[in-house]
């Protein structure tokens, strides 16, 4: 018998999830356990590879590790907990889970020396004092919701503050890079010497230093983007997610992480509270049954918001006669931003006869240019309303839009994010990198209203009111929103200047109907040479599926390949028995992505 490691290699294959067994030299024993990064033999060469277990084995066959990579374990057996379950629940390869918890270098210790003098928190009155006091103590497992502006710093020391003089650590996880710069310089002119910054913006040595911090110092802040989910943290106490329904919190490309799904995992295991900070909670989070706290203000989240029907007077421009005269008054005194939720064509289309909007017959969705519903597939035929057959489209990408306002203000008038031009256009994305402005023009709210997916209100009313979160205080700053729907639920909720009313029906409604979160979803597309000769034999492998509790839907053809959907209300099942097709159409050479969770059907 000799000292033994298990080991899953750094390879992003589900054949190796188990691990191999190695023995231990005899000058790295001792020194390597749980967590351990190390290199060992694998085929003809050497590779990277995570301890998951230690022990006694038969010394017969064994190969011995090469090298141990740095002196710090990258998890503990919590965070292995949570590894393995996003693993299951992504379709993931478990080391591709594990290498998420390892900083860019080799993990190294803080240098040891001097004790830091960290300056001392100051006690704060504040009604969201008791949820800090909570998370502090550890006895609290109920998330909690704050209802403020993440950028204001309302909730920083009353929710940080108590955690951090208890010596427990947090967690602040913000959408992009350009938010995390932002929100690290607010927290550390809150909570002076407390806070650590990790996002790409960083080299890799500077966030392999602040991964050690995190990992062995107690009472930090780490401030970070989604990739630094799965960092070790000593003594976590909160785990906070800024505006958790932001689409940058789930990973596009497989494994397709939420970051909201993966810290509430981890607040089970390890401990820590999840605190979601934002004017609007998820429907998805507000299933978890969260306390909500408002600031110390009880006053509207956003500003005023003015409805501009889009039906008349009639017109054939991209902006209504109110909405030109909104951007010149804008234009001339504070700026203004046009939104534009896409950077194609047409979002929408509408009848040039009755100017209704053209949905699909079958599932209400929204209709662009073609005969056939994208969602569903139905043919959309003429208007329902007259009967006529000719449309017209009803919004516009970015650079149309932008086209048609410098036709009518002039170039110099009119840019892009960053330009520094009077009027600003453009899309969800470019909103990090704008300021503040008096006013912000919705160009088509119609095209979010009626999106082909199921959570279509919710992200419409999301947008806007992120997009309301850009304009500036004062009297007369408007959200100015044109459509042809003017009695839509969403923009009710948005008059009303509150929207956890609207969410808790959304998620009544979704309840009924079985969707996420009552329900599960998952979409698998398959692409390469070979997707669509292989329909046949593709078609009954994935048809097995149906036999563990799954409807299946598709499939759907794409550009190179083939789309599934796959409902059901638990898929842990059907996900184990995905990890083996998947292997064995990647085998094939078909690239394969699981998008658990879609944001988008």
């Amino acid at each position: 018998m000799t000292s033994a490691v298990r080991v899953v290699p750094a390879v992003p294959a589900f054949e190796v999830d188990k691990g191999f067994w190695y023995s231990v030299p005899a000058h790295l024993q001792g020194r390597v356990g749980l967590g351990a990064k190390v290199r060992v033999p694998l085929g003809s060469g050497n590779t990277h590879g995570y301890v998951i277990e230690s022990g006694d084995r038969p010394a017969r066959g064994l190969k011995p590790l090469s090298s141990l990579s740095g002196d710090a374990p990258v998890f503990d057996a919590n965070l292995l907990a949570v590894c393995r379950w996003a693993a299951g629940y992504y379709v993931s390869p478990l080391s591709t889970m594990l290498s998420k918890t390892a900083p860019p270098n080799a993990p190294r210790l803080p240098e040891s020396g001097k004790p830091e003098h960290l300056p001392a928190l100051e006690e704060v009155d504040h009604p969201l004092s008791r949820l800090g006091e909570d998370a502090a103590s550890g006895r609290r497992r109920r998330p909690g919701c704050l209802l403020v502006n993440p950028a204001a710093g309302e909730w920083v020391k009353p929710l940080l503050g108590p955690v951090l003089r208890a010596g427990r650590s947090a967690m602040v996880l913000v959408p992009t890079v350009l938010e995390e710069e932002r929100t690290t310089r607010l927290i550390e002119a809150l909570l002076p010497g407390r806070v650590l910054g990790a996002s790409n913006r960083h080299t890799d040595r500077l966030k392999t230093k602040v991964w050690g911090q995190l990992a062995t110092v107690e009472g930090r802040v780490l401030v970070a983007t989604p990739a630094a989910a799965l960092w070790p943290v000593a003594k976590p106490g909160v785990l906070v997610v800024v505006e958790d329904g932001r689409r940058s919190h789930k990973n596009r490309q497989s494994p397709t992480v939420g970051t909201r799904r993966l810290l509430r995992e981890r607040s089970i295991r390890e401990g820590g509270l999840l605190v979601a900070v934002g004017p609007l909670p998820s429907v998805d989070y507000l299933a978890l049954g969260p306390d909500l706290y408002r600031g110390r203000r009880r006053q509207r989240l956003w500003p005023h918001v003015e409805v501009v029907d889009r039906r008349s007077p009639r017109t054939s421009g991209l902006l209504h006669p109110v909405a030109l005269a909104a951007l010149r008054s804008a234009a001339a005194a504070g700026g203004a931003f046009v939104f534009a939720h896409r950077s194609g064509y047409a979002p929408a289309m509408r009848c040039a006869a009755c100017r209704t909007l053209r949905r699909c017959p079958e599932c209400g969705s929204r209709a662009s240019k073609g005969e056939m519903c994208q969602r569903c597939g139905t043919a959309l035929g003429v208007c329902r309303k007259c009967e006529a057959g000719i449309f017209e489209p009803l919004g516009a990408g970015v650079e149309r839009v932008r086209a048609d306002l410098r036709r009518r203000f002039g170039e110099g008038w009119v840019g892009m994010a960053g330009d520094g031009a009077p009027i600003t256009v453009g899309t969800e994305a470019s909103l990090a990198g704008v300021g503040v402005f008096d006013l912000v023009v919705v160009v088509d709210a119609d095209g979010l209203f009626y999106a082909p997916h199921y959570r279509a209100d919710e992200e419409a009313l999301r947008i806007m009111v992120r997009l309301a979160g850009r304009l500036s205080q004062g009297s007369g700053r408007r959200l100015l929103v044109q459509t042809s729907s003017p009695g839509h639920r969403v923009l009710s909720a948005l008059r009303k200047g509150e929207g956890v009313s609207f969410l808790q029906d959304e998620l009544d409604s979704r309840i009924e109907m079985g969707f996420p979160p009552q329900g599960q979803l998952m979409a698998l597309e398959i692409r390469g040479a070979g997707a669509q000769e292989a329909l046949g034999r593709l078609g009954t492998e994935i048809a097995d599926l149906q036999d563990r509790k799954a409807a299946l839907h598709g499939p759907v053809e794409l550009s190179s390949g083939l789309r599934w959907l796959v409902e059901g209300s638990d898929l842990w099942e059907v996900k184990q028995q995905l990890r083996l097709l998947v292997s064995r159409w990647r085998h094939r050479g078909l690239a394969v992505r699981v998008d658990v969770d879609p944001l988008d059907l």
